[in-house]
């Protein structure tokens, strides 16, 4: 009898615990369950965050750039305001090289809004066998300086020397055995300061029909610039 109930209490203390391992397996997989789904709450919390955190460092990031642009144009536009633009072309000439002469004509104009000052002009010039590719064995000299001011819209001619050409000169640029280049540089200072240089090449051409006037002479593309 005393053994019935001892195996009987045995019995009941197995299925209570049977019953709390039950119990706490469901306990621990609604816990988890919770854990999980709170992990997932946050995780997507955490990237909302970080996608508005996103846009508005982006929209942050535009706004700097637009005002950026708005100030580097507004500084373009008082730089503009002061700025000279000296240009220089030659001629035009519409009539062939003659013996005995000695200078090409480069006209100068300041086409910017700003005054030019401190200018200094230099030209070179030279004749020969073959065309040039670059305006290297051009060796330009000063011939004019000035600390006046050049005003916008401002012209001038500036003539540039050479030696006398002769007949035999002459012939042989026209048949195409020389060419003859003129050279100006002119350096100057624009409204804020800043040190701008105009650089012009021009070569004899005999028969250049191609242009508008028909002009002797015609701008190389190696060696024109403003700066």
């Amino acid at each position: 009898m005393s053994g019935d109930i001892f195996v009987g209490a045995a019995n009941g203390a197995r299925d209570a615990l049977d019953y709390w391992t039950l119990g706490a397996t469901i306990a621990g997989v609604v816990i988890l369950a919770i854990y999980t789904a709170a992990t997932l709450w946050q995780a997507k919390l955490t990237n909302a965050v970080l996608a508005e955190t996103r846009r508005s460092n982006e929209a942050i990031q535009k706004s700097n750039e637009i005002a950026a642009e708005s100030n580097r144009m507004q500084r373009e536009a008082i730089i503009e305001t002061t700025r000279a633009r000296v240009v220089m072309t030659s001629g035009p000439y519409n009539a062939p090289l003659t013996a005995g002469e000695s200078q090409v004509v480069f006209n100068i104009k300041n086409m910017g809004l700003g005054c030019a000052s401190n200018l200094v002009i230099k030209t070179g010039y030279g004749i020969f066998s073959a065309p040039l590719k670059d305006c290297s064995r051009l060796k330009a000299e000063t011939i004019f300086l000035s600390r006046a001011k050049f005003g916008s819209g401002a012209n001038a001619a500036l003539r540039c020397h050479f030696e006398p050409l002769t007949e035999e000169d002459v012939s042989d640029l026209n048949a195409r055995r020389r060419w003859l280049y003129a050279l100006a540089v002119l350096t100057y200072e624009d409204g804020t300061g800043s040190e701008r240089i105009t650089r012009v090449c021009v070569c004899y051409s005999p028969d250049n029909t191609n242009s508008p006037q028909d002009q002797n002479w015609e701008l190389t593309l190696f060696c024109n610039d403003i700066t």
